[in-house]
């Protein structure tokens, strides 16, 4: 049985690499140093936050620093965090960002006190469909790029503030997983389900911090 190696990289704020759909002259050693580290691990499927936003940007990085081995799949941009993925054979693209009004703002009551919020994602979850093989008979398996609310506070604030803001993005980011939980509840019940991949920058990691506490 083939294997196949699967990654994610969040090459933060790529947009700025890039003037005229081109690498910029004094940006060249970092997008050496980016290509560096996809080239060393050679990921058939790249999930890639924070990307630029231009397919012409990434086929000229495809191009240059690449080889020219991959296809980037886009779907629709998020802004200048956008979401990509970079493929290679044997995978070949079935549909990319079909469903991504799923992702629209939605209520919820995050916090259990009767009161309901209405949250948004700052970059809508990227999902593809991939088939492995060229010849149309292959199996299929789907990926979900996630690029979740960050906890971080980049203003100065005050410590009131402080404190208003990161239970905010706590909710926020609860609110995200728990609508993902629910898309991924959606494919459980297909017949039979797909293979699903989620990838990505979940700004998150194990155990609960004091704010994560609060929202129990």
């Amino acid at each position: 049985m083939p294997n196949y190696t699967i990654a994610t990289y969040n090459i933060r704020f790529m947009n700025s690499l890039f003037e005229r759909n081109a690498v910029k002259e004094d940006k060249v050693d970092r997008a050496k140093d980016i290509a560096s580290v996809i080239n060393r691990r050679d990921p058939h499927v790249l999930a890639i936050n924070e990307a630029a936003n231009a397919d012409e940007e990434h086929q000229h990085f495809i191009d240059n620093y690449l080889g020219g081995r991959y296809q980037v799949v886009s779907g629709r941009s998020r802004g200048s965090q956008n979401l990509v993925f970079y493929i290679r054979a044997p995978f070949q693209v079935v549909y990319v960002d079909e469903a991504d009004n799923f992702y629209d703002p939605w209520n919820i009551d995050i916090d259990r006190d009767t009161v309901t919020e209405r949250m948004r994602w700052e970059r809508k979850p990227l999902e593809m469909v991939l088939r492995i093989g060229s010849g149309g008979g292959g199996p299929l398996i789907r990926f979900i790029n996630v690029h979740a609310k960050s906890k971080g506070i980049f203003d100065v604030v005050d410590l009131a503030r402080f404190e208003t803001i990161s239970l905010g993005n706590r909710k926020k980011l609860i609110a995200q997983a728990v609508r993902l939980r629910e898309r991924l509840d959606e494919f459980l019940q297909e017949s039979p389900p797909l293979p699903t991949v989620v990838l990505g920058d979940m700004n998150d990691g194990p155990g609960l911090d004091p704010y994560e506490r609060q929202l129990g």
